[in-house]
């Protein structure tokens, strides 16, 4: 089964899988490596339009 989940609001749209890869990114960018990321949570705030992350059940950040 391939699943997708798109969350639309205000006439935008976001993907789920380009959240992931847009954290994916900002993680490499601070010199951290994805292989070492066990658990991944992302918390997309629709009113905010921002996205939360817990990395590992510690690190957190947003983008």
């Amino acid at each position: 089964m391939k699943e997708e989940l798109f969350i639309q609001f205000n006439g935008k749209e976001i993907v789920a899988s380009d959240l992931v890869k847009q954290f994916k990114e900002i993680w490499k960018d601070k010199s951290m490596k994805v292989k070492d990321v066990k658990s991944l949570k992302l918390y997309y705030n629709v009113n905010e339009e921002k996205c939360y992350y817990v990395v590992n059940d510690k690190e957190t950040g947003s983008f």
